[in-house]
């Protein structure tokens, strides 16, 4: 049998009887299993909201790194058309320079 923890901890207004009846002991039951309900339904309500956040983090993260990917993507295209601008702009030069 499980030994009853102090009640009085949590709640200085729940007094234990001095003699133990059934009723008294059937109360401190009662209050002993709401004490334990609302601590399990605390423990899940945390248990959700942190799934919750941890979705939430996640579906950012991947939404991050798809923007980052787009971003590099763009900036090699940059860099191609520019290192091809650059070998226009010197190819047009050397025959300008070869012309006069």
């Amino acid at each position: 049998m499980e030994t009853l923890p102090d009640l009085r901890l949590k709640n200085p207004t729940l007094k234990r009887p001095s003699k133990t009846t059934p009723t008294s002991l059937l109360s401190t039951y009662y209050f002993y299993f709401i004490f334990k309900t609302a601590l399990a339904q605390a423990a899940s309500n945390k248990l959700q909201r942190n799934q919750a956040l941890l979705d939430d983090a996640n579906v950012l993260c991947a939404a991050v790194e798809e923007e980052y990917e787009a971003a590099t993507q763009g900036r090699r295209n940059e860099l191609i058309i520019i290192a091809e601008l650059e070998r226009l702009v010197e190819r047009r030069a050397a025959e300008f320079a070869e012309g006069h």
